[in-house]
């Protein structure tokens, strides 16, 4: 079930979402966690929820990885 424009603005309000975009910063050694709360690790196979698509996913992955180290 998709969210009525009036409840997508109201959530974009709540979490300060500007054009679609919210910037998070996300501490080096907090970097697993983060992936983990958000499932970015977890390719959804549940219809009912909408991924979060990371606009620098490349950087993410190569900065989690060096944190791992």
């Amino acid at each position: 079930m998709r969210m009525t424009p009036g409840r997508q603005e109201v959530v974009a309000q709540d979490f300060a979402i500007v054009d679609g975009r919210v910037v998070v910063p996300v501490r080096r050694a907090m970097m697993y966690y983060f992936g983990k709360r958000l499932r970015l690790d977890l390719a959804s196979s549940n219809s009912r929820e909408t991924p979060v698509v990371g606009a620098n996913r490349e950087e993410f992955d190569s900065a989690l990885s060096e944190a791992m180290r």
